[in-house]
This record gives C-alpha cells, sequence and structure tokens, in this order.
C-alpha cells in the first residue's frame, strides 16, 4: 500500500510540473493581450533628422550619451572621440574632412550629423 501511494504521489507530482509549464497554460505566461501591445509598438521610429555642421580644426563637440551609441563613417581620422564619463562623449576635431555621425535620439529617431571640418 505505501509502495503505491508513493508512486501516485509521484505521478501527481510530474504532472502537476507539467502541466504548469505547458504552452497552453496561459497563466504562467502572461497575457497574449499584453505581448498583441508590445508588438504594435513601434521599436524605432523611421523619421530622421539630418543636421549639417561646420566644425574649424581643433574645435569640440560634446554629446551627452556613450560613445558606443555613435556610428561614423567618412574621414573618421578628422575627429578624435574621448568618453570622459559613461554618459559624456566629446568629440575634437583634428584635420580636415567630411565626417557623418549618426546615433538615435531618446525618440528613437535618427539623427545624421554631416560634419565638414575645414582650417
Amino acid at each position: 500500500m505505501k509502495k503505491s501511494f508513493k508512486v501516485i504521489t509521484m505521478s501527481l507530482a510530474v504532472f502537476s510540473t507539467l502541466s504548469l509549464f505547458s504552452p497552453e497554460n496561459t497563466s504562467a505566461v502572461s497575457s497574449s493581450e499584453s505581448k498583441e501591445s508590445v508588438l504594435q509598438e513601434p521599436i524605432a521610429s523611421t523619421k530622421a533628422i539630418v543636421i549639417n555642421t561646420k566644425m574649424r580644426v581643433g574645435d569640440i563637440y560634446p554629446y551627452n550619451f556613450p560613445a558606443s551609441r555613435f556610428t561614423i563613417t567618412g574621414n573618421i581620422f578628422a575627429i578624435e572621440v574621448e568618453e570622459r564619463s559613461p554618459n559624456f562623449t566629446v568629440m575634437r576635431a583634428v584635420s580636415p574632412g567630411k565626417v557623418t555621425i549618426s546615433h538615435r535620439n531618446s525618440l528613437g529617431e535618427l539623427v545624421i550629423n554631416n560634419v565638414t571640418i575645414t582650417y
């Protein structure tokens, strides 16, 4: 009798564990309505802001976010990037050239900064 009682208890424990983690169990997973509302929100805005900036060699351009959020293309040797703190980056113009610096702002909009560096 004790042996059959153990078998029944173990099978109930296994069954309850399997039913808890089954895909049909919606109580273990967040509701489908909240999943749909998250998926409907845009990940990033499709709007782009283009800024044309002229700098002279030696000028400094500050940014209030980390250097890891930038994409720099063009004459990358024309600027020097210095991250002064985790959320503050300074770009210094060191030689003439054209550089494009792009990043996403807090609204998710793409900001493209076309920088022309002259003497």
